[in-house]
């Protein structure tokens, strides 16, 4: 389920004209999955986070945003 992100206010409309979701910016719900799993890959990749990072959870994350 896509949750929507609260509109901007006039002052981020003016100041920080930027997407606020990956839908924004032309990212659809079935590309998701392939997102998760290379953004997946590049945090074990790179020890980014210093703890192993779970496909769910990066998942997870990406979909909240869209």
């Amino acid at each position: 389920m896509r949750r929507r992100a609260s509109s901007p206010s006039r002052l981020e409309k003016v100041l920080l004209p930027v997407p606020r979701t990956l839908g924004e910016v032309g990212v659809s719900d079935n590309q998701i999955p392939a997102i998760a799993e290379a953004v997946r890959e590049e945090i074990e990749l790179f020890d980014v986070l210093g703890r192993p990072v779970g496909l769910d959870e990066v998942r997870a994350l990406l979909e909240a945003a869209a």
